[in-house]
């Protein structure tokens, strides 16, 4: 019998939950991280500011950090096919 179709926790429904947790965290913390460095992007002058204090990079980071954590949101949200019923002829 399946496991969806008993109810039993399994191993890998646990792991997908905190998978999904693990990716809510980096897109959170990638989108503050976002927040807080377009204050520099309010003028010229602050952006400038940005590239000379070499934190172009830390901005590259948050964008990936918020780009991976989507992606493994999406990645374990797909539904799952639950096992279809057979029709018994007699």
């Amino acid at each position: 019998m399946d496991n969806q179709a008993t109810g039993n926790i399994t191993y890998f429904s646990v792991l997908k939950i905190c998978y999904r947790l693990y990716g809510v965290y980096l897109f959170a913390t990638g989108f503050l991280d976002i927040l807080s460095y377009g204050a520099y992007f309010l003028s010229l002058e602050a952006y400038l500011q940005l590239l000379v204090m070499a934190k172009i990079e830390d901005l590259y980071s948050a964008v990936l950090t918020l780009l991976s954590g989507y992606l493994m949101v999406l990645s374990t949200s797909g539904k799952e096919k639950l096992p279809q019923a057979r029709a018994v002829h007699y």
